[in-house]
């Protein structure tokens, strides 16, 4: 996310309005990563105990 000064220049609403459709523009993409983090550490945390069993 980049604001510029000019950005900061806006009005209350304006700004409102711009803040929103930038955090619009991100949300799908850190969703995305968020869950991908997810399944990762799922899959991290199955083969983890997965060599503990073996250990044992």
């Amino acid at each position: 996310m980049f604001i510029t000064p000019n950005d900061l220049l806006l009005d209350g609403r304006e700004f409102d309005d711009y803040k929103k459709e930038v955090f619009e523009e991100l949300d799908s993409p850190v969703i995305d990563m968020v869950d991908t983090m997810k399944i990762v550490e799922a899959d991290r945390a199955k083969a983890q105990n997965g060599d503990e069993k073996e250990e044992r």
